[in-house]
């Protein structure tokens, strides 16, 4: 299966807009709003390059489509796209409006078939071996005594302490953040809403710091 090759953009001058000829067959249908001389930068290079802007060949409302809005909201364009060298392997694009994030932009994901990818004769995947050094001396030193002339039941309480080991290493894994910073999110969050976005951006901007170094702070404690 060939390689697939996926392009954030995010350029506030880079507006693509409506298909304007046949010739640009690397544009769908769908296009939105005016191009700029940047937009016809990026498809000069599409052609170029034989890429094709997946935002354009998905039929959106035109409320789905733009993907940044001016501090003022008074302007709103599309300027962030999605660029693949395999268009067919995407099933649709979409906006996500509701982010608790401090940005005027929207984020744009595009869905992939779920045809799974062949996998390589020449590069198998690395064989995971777990770790089961943590197991204690005494734990496997009742499994030895408990019963000597029946190995099955030892056998089998062996197998049990192995796969309880390999679940807690498992679980060890999973990461999560602490309350302070949880909270913080959701007082950001709460200040999201039309009324209170324009009037609170300083509040706003303190958060989103405080939110990225408690999520610094609690990857290192999950570490150490």
């Amino acid at each position: 299966m060939a390689m697939i090759h996926i392009i954030d953009i995010i350029e506030l001058t880079l507006k693509v807009g409506a298909k304007q000829n046949e010739n640009e067959y690397v544009l769908g249908k769908f296009g939105y709003g005016k191009r700029s001389e940047n937009g016809q930068r990026l498809v000069d290079f599409l052609l170029e390059h034989n890429l094709t802007l997946l935002d354009s060949i998905f039929k959106k409302n035109e409320n789905n489509k733009w993907t940044w809005m001016s501090p003022d909201g008074k302007s709103r364009n599309e300027t962030d796209y999605i660029i693949s060298n395999h268009p067919k392997s995407f099933t649709d694009t979409s906006i996500i409006s509701k982010l608790n994030l401090n940005t005027d932009h929207r984020m744009v994901r595009a869905s992939l078939k779920t045809t799974p990818l062949k996998q390589s004769r020449k590069h198998p995947p690395p064989t995971r071996i777990t770790d089961y050094s943590g197991i204690s001396k005494p734990t496997l030193d009742k499994i030895r005594v408990s019963d000597p002339t029946n190995v099955k039941t030892s056998y089998a309480k062996l197998q049990n302490q192995l796969t309880c080991h390999k679940n807690k290493k498992v679980a060890k894994h999973k990461y999560t953040l602490s309350d302070s910073t949880l909270q913080i999110i959701k007082e950001r969050k709460s200040l999201f809403t039309r009324e209170l976005r324009n009037q609170k951006k300083q509040r706003i901007k303190e958060l989103s710091k405080k939110i990225r170094k408690g999520i610094i702070k609690d990857r290192k404690d999950y570490m150490f």
